[in-house]
Formats: structure tokens, C-alpha cells, sequence
């Protein structure tokens, strides 16, 4: 179908470059965030998703971003 799967114990695909994907998302620890702005609050999502975006653009910013995420969730569940 042109993508990787979900499923880490499906086989490698063809492709050298979806291989390598496949390599890293199978060998990554902890899991990924594929679905969290699915899988969270509203609010939640929406803070994740702009810290996602301010890690991509400035990983150096890594502390800060997590910081910031760590103070929206005492925030917002503190409802």
C-alpha cells in the first residue's frame, strides 16, 4: 500500500528508504505519538501539538518545551 505498518512484527518492507522507517519505529522504545492529538483532551492536544512543532523547529529547546507541556497539564487536569 505505499506505507509503513503498524504493526512492528509485519515484515520489512522493499523500499531501502521505508525499510530504514521501519528500522527506527520498530527499535524506538517508549512508543511513539502517532495518535495523541487523537487521544487526548482538546486543550491537551492543541499544547502538545504546538510543543511538537516547537521541538521540530528547535530540538536545542527541548527543556523549555517540556516545561511548558509539564505546566499546561497541571493546568488543564487540574479541572
Amino acid at each position: 500500500m505505499g506505507s509503513l505498518s503498524a504493526n512492528s512484527k509485519s515484515p520489512e518492507p522493499e523500499d531501502p528508504i521505508s525499510k530504514i522507517g521501519f528500522q527506527i519505529l520498530s527499535n524506538t522504545k517508549g512508543g511513539i505519538a502517532q495518535f495523541y492529538d487523537r487521544d487526548m483532551t482538546k486543550e491537551m492536544a492543541e499544547e502538545g501539538m504546538k510543543g511538537m512543532q516547537q521541538f521540530i523547529s528547535d530540538p536545542s529547546k527541548l527543556d523549555d518545551v517540556l516545561a511548558q507541556l509539564e505546566q499546561m497539564r497541571k493546568r488543564i487536569y487540574k479541572k
